[in-house]
């Protein structure tokens, strides 16, 4: 004896397809550049990776003073584990 009814396919089990998936890149000339040259702050929660990419700014130099100078948020990016690695 045979069921007529179609089982319902669990969401655990993805569907097999005959063709595997093709992406394909895209260039946007529109977007925006940014340059950083060093690592503010990282924080590592253990799913995400939060980096803070800073830059560095120098102040307008003084006669007989130090060079000083600031560093200054430039982009902040949150990666998963995978994306990290």
């Amino acid at each position: 004896m045979t069921d007529d009814k179609a089982q319902p396919q669990s969401l655990a089990q993805p569907q097999q397809s005959a063709q595997p998936l093709a992406l394909h890149n895209v260039d946007n000339p529109g977007l925006a550049e940014t340059f950083a040259d060093s690592i503010g702050n990282f924080i590592f929660d253990g799913h995400t990776a939060r980096l803070e990419l800073t830059v560095t700014r120098f102040d307008q130099p003084k006669p007989q003073s130090p060079l000083t100078g600031r560093r200054v948020p430039a982009c902040r990016l949150v990666l998963t584990l995978p994306a990290l690695a």
